[in-house]
């Protein structure tokens, strides 16, 4: 997969978040509730029909499957949030001089030119050539 990059020229920006974490949540989910499903099935064809699953056990049962379910959901939906704040934070600092640590650990000063996403994660392209993580940034100017 090719890294889109957001530049400085123009007033469009082109970025892209990876929806492979959504599809992994999204099929795992399915596989857990398919096999709670299972279970759930082969439990009723096994029970004691003199001693039968209680309704509201069932309900239960079919409850905790719900909120699983929408757990689930919820945390995919916010690790989406999360990637798109940062993509959104990293163009905005297109132009920005910033202050960054650098691999040496040294504290260094540039200016953002660019922006690169690749699977839902920026990197920042600065004005020196260098090439840092979002956070790696100590300050913006």
């Amino acid at each position: 997969m090719s890294a889109p990059s957001v530049g400085s020229t123009g007033n469009t920006a082109n970025t892209s978040s990876s929806s492979s974490s959504t599809s992994t949540s999204s099929s795992n989910s399915l596989a857990s509730t398919n096999s709670f499903l299972t279970l759930l099935i082969a439990q009723l064809k096994n029970q004691d029909p003199l001693n039968a699953m209680s309704t509201s056990d069932f309900m239960n049962e079919l409850s905790s499957l719900t909120t699983t379910q929408q757990m689930t959901n919820m945390s995919t939906t916010v690790q989406n949030s999360m990637t798109n704040i940062n993509n959104l934070y990293a163009t905005g600092l297109i132009g920005k001089n910033i202050q960054y640590t650098a691999s040496d650990k040294s504290t260094q000063s540039a200016t953002v030119s660019q922006v690169t996403i690749s699977n839902g994660t920026p990197s920042l392209v600065l004005s020196n050539g260098s090439t840092i993580t979002l956070s790696s940034v100590t300050s913006v100017s």
